[in-house]
């Protein structure tokens, strides 16, 4: 019944999208928090609101062209994807420990895991909203695509060449050959 009708946030632009599902994901993580009182659902919590308050600023900063930012608006997804794999584990975990589940313990200590490695990726993601190499790298990619780096091509010796110097045929691939001259021999991959 909930799931009729979609959502009025669904036909919205991408960073209201994101900000409308960041709503949703921190009441699942509130009620995650109470339940488990752990840290890690603490993480999630602060840093969806954390991620709700970069979008309002990326609004305020970008306006209109902020649909243009792919790769803060790729960032903002890679947070609210890992945040929520974070919530997925934890919740997982408690499932299984609520459920007396003898791999419960098990299950545990891979979220925490899972999660400590997720909480470097999400600051690190955090970090370079606002601080990349973005305007150089597209800088660097449209000159490459106008033909502009060309040179660079000239003086890298081919792929072939390379392959050609380096392979040499097994005894297998010699035998195989010597045996059936009608099949093309295998090449290294």
């Amino acid at each position: 019944k909930l799931l009729a009708q979609p959502p009025a946030w669904a036909a919205a632009e991408p960073p209201f999208q994101i900000v409308a599902s960041l709503c949703l994901l921190s009441q699942v993580i509130d009620a995650l928090r109470f339940a488990l009182g752990e840290t890690h659902p603490r993480f999630v919590e602060r840093k969806s609101r954390r991620l709700a308050r970069q979008v309002f600023h990326g609004m305020v900063v970008h306006g209109p062209k902020l649909q243009n930012k792919q790769a803060f608006l790729f960032r903002l997804v890679d947070i609210v994807n890992q945040l929520f794999a974070m919530a997925a584990a934890v919740s997982r975990a408690h499932a299984l420990r609520q459920s007396g589940s003898s791999e419960a313990a098990r299950a545990g200590q891979l979220a925490d895991v899972f999660c400590r490695n997720s909480r470097r990726k999400v600051n690190r993601w955090f970090r370079d909203l606002w601080h990349n190499e973005d305007v150089a790298n597209y800088r660097a990619a449209t000159s490459v695509l106008k033909g502009e780096q060309d040179w660079m091509i000239g003086n890298l010796p081919s792929l072939d060449a390379r392959l050609a110097r380096t392979w040499q045929p097994s005894l297998e691939e010699t035998g195989r050959a010597a045996a059936h001259p009608e099949e093309e021999p295998v090449s290294a991959s």
